[in-house]
């Protein structure tokens, strides 16, 4: 048995403190978030600080760090400001313009718009869904908690939109065909393309 090293996290820097958490729990789902300010600008971009936590309400929660100044970013600024906002699950044929996504854009310049991404109009909310994603879920905003410099959203999902062909309507089954991308430690990502299975005990 190896010997355990054991870190005490407050004394660390942040920037050390973010990448021994997000290099450990690992993957994480990547959200990637479209939202629409009041003014009509449209925005997206990334987390994977983020997952589904619950059925009865169906929950997500999203964390999301502050600028450097303490102002929140585009996306819980819009999401504060509207109570609403998709979810957007990818798979390998957007990873690069995920990424891209992900740079810093001027505030006022949509992400969408300059990237030219496909989108759908959402049922319940007045948000666009990234067309080419396999699967969108339209949030609304329960609340936002601030934790020092997170801003925790806690959305409910009112209705999920998602590839025909990944999806035995049946027997209300998602198919391995769905590989969405997920988040390692540092520039690393991963699919979903090693499985298995093990029944659980009754």
């Amino acid at each position: 048995m190896s010997k355990k090293i054991s870190i005490p996290l407050k004394p660390l820097e942040l920037k050390q403190r973010y990448k021994l958490l997000s290099s450990l729990v690992i993957p994480r789902p990547i959200a990637w978030i479209s939202t629409q300010a009041k003014n009509g600008t449209t925005n997206l971009a990334p987390y994977s600080f983020f997952n589904v936590f619950g059925s009865n309400p169906p929950l997500v929660i999203i964390s999301q760090g502050n600028r450097l100044e303490g102002d929140p970013k585009d996306t819980p600024a819009n999401i504060e400001e509207t109570g609403v906002f998709v979810v957007n699950l990818l798979d390998m044929k957007l990873a690069k313009v995920m990424n891209i996504s992900a740079g810093a854009f001027p505030k006022q310049e949509s992400e969408i718009v300059k990237l030219q991404l496909r989108t759908e109009q959402a049922t319940q909310i007045d948000v666009p869904m990234i067309a080419d994603c396999p699967v969108n879920l339209e949030c609304k905003l329960i609340e936002i908690r601030k934790y020092g410099g997170n801003r925790i959203v806690f959305g409910e999902v009112l209705e999920i939109h998602l590839d025909a062909c990944i999806y035995d309507a049946d027997k209300n089954y998602i198919l391995p065909d769905y590989r969405p991308i997920a988040k390692l430690g540092g520039n690393d990502y991963c699919t979903t393309e090693d499985r298995f299975q093990m029944q659980r005990p009754e």
